[in-house]
């Protein structure tokens, strides 16, 4: 799910004095997105790791096995190449690259993309970050001063939902703005309104992204999710009677498709015996999925 802070923590390594300390000047930081420009992207990588006059690349595949051949061949050298915002496992094959003393890091919305011993999942916020963050955005500050209503921005910050991106953005559209504008803004999030452009522009359409590069299938499980409760476990069970009875699927692939929504981190999946992250393989019965509220 886009906004809960994968590429802040990126750059942050990136700027980490430690980091920029082993690595020096080779630390390649690029954004890769929905739709790359993947010739372009490793043009880049070349000129910056590289260091040697580029030769034509006819194409993706020739631009990557160039630079793959040239890696291997050079002298090692602490190189840091950070691959922020992967949509798609196939993007990540046609870039990735291996070489002495080479790392790279990649983040991503999608589980399926990155297959390591080594994968992070970002949890959400702390509440006393969630606090620290809204505050800086709206006050310039970490804490609620006194001459704020308290009650009224508590209830502002629970409206969204523990999402960096969301605190980060109304945070700031808020500042310096008069208690009426703040009730205003908690009642229009709390039915599901934008704000301001803003709001839907760095917000609502980034989450909506998550969402539209769904298959037709997944995404129309996705928003039955909505007939049920908020802030609760919903067992797999009803979802997959909606994908028989009303869908007209076979249980099995109700059943994979179910389990799917976890992959691009949509869901959480839990186990209901045990209350941890769920197997993907286990008894129907036995699983539940948990929708983040802001993708209510």
């Amino acid at each position: 799910m886009g906004g809960l802070g994968k590429t802040t923590v990126a750059l942050a390594l990136c700027n980490d004095n430690e980091v920029k300390g082993h690595f020096k000047e080779m630390i390649f930081f690029e954004r890769v997105s929905e739709s790359p420009k993947l010739k372009g992207l490793l043009e880049r990588m070349w000129d910056k790791i590289v260091h040697e006059k580029r030769p034509e690349f006819h194409d993706v595949k020739d631009a990557h096995q160039q630079l793959r051949k040239r890696l291997r061949q050079m002298e090692p050298q602490p190189t840091l190449v950070v691959l922020d915002d992967v949509w798609e496992i196939n993007h990540l094959e046609k870039i990735l690259c291996e070489g002495k003393g080479f790392k790279t890091l990649v983040t991503t919305r999608n589980n399926n993309v990155v297959k390591s011993d080594y994968r992070y999942d970002l949890p959400c916020l702390r509440e006393q970050d969630v606090m620290s963050l809204f505050c800086f955005s709206a006050f310039d500050r970490k804490s609620i001063p006194e001459t704020a209503d308290y009650n009224l921005v508590k209830e502002v910050i629970v409206e969204c939902k523990g999402l960096p991106l969301a605190l980060k953005v109304i945070g700031r559209y808020l500042h310096g703005q008069p208690p009426a504008a703040w009730i205003t803004a908690k009642d229009k999030i709390s039915q599901g309104q934008t704000i301001s452009e803003y709001h839907e522009t760095k917000v609502l359409k980034r989450m909506a992204t998550s969402i539209d590069i769904l298959a037709e299938e997944v995404r129309e499980f996705f928003l039955d999710m909505g007939i049920f409760l908020e802030a609760r476990k919903i067992s797999v069970d009803p979802l997959l009677d909606l994908g028989v009875y009303v869908h007209k699927l076979k249980w099995k692939a109700s059943y994979t498709i179910s389990i799917a929504l976890a992959s691009p981190n949509l869901v959480t999946l839990v186990n209901n015996k045990k209350g941890t992250p769920g197997n993907p393989y286990g008894c129907s019965g036995e699983l539940s999925l948990i929708q983040h509220d802001v993708m209510r």
